[in-house]
């Protein structure tokens, strides 16, 4: 069993988002999951993207935006979970004031690797 603390892990700035991979099978006992926290800049959004090796779920901390799973869009903000099964297309644009803030779930865990490289 392990406690980590968010605060000392790495930022990734990646276009349209800044993550912080807090629970992965390299940094805890945890294997069948990876957990980050999200921030996306307000005016900014992610790319529209698929994992073809898991489901994610995104629970919105704070801000507002939209949600756009494939091809439907969503209203969400604070407390709203977005669930998007693998290989399904998806994005979330800041649409709101702030800084839309979210905790990000993947089931399996997903290799970070080749976003940490994107980000050199």
């Amino acid at each position: 069993m392990s406690v980590l603390d968010a605060k000392k892990i790495k930022v990734i700035s990646l276009p349209g988002r800044n993550i912080k991979f807090v629970v992965t099978p390299n940094n805890s006992e945890i294997e069948e999951m990876v957990m980050c926290l999200t921030e996306i800049p307000q005016g900014s959004g992610l790319p529209v993207h698929v994992h073809d090796t898991a489901a994610e779920v995104m629970y919105v901390i704070s801000g507002a935006g939209e949600a756009i799973i494939a091809d439907e869009a969503f209203s969400v903000g604070k407390g709203s979970a977005i669930c998007v099964s693998r290989n399904v297309k998806h994005t979330v644009r800041n649409t709101g004031e702030d800084n839309l803030n979210m905790v990000c779930v993947f089931s399996p865990a997903i290799d970070t690797k080749p976003y940490q490289d994107q980000a050199k």
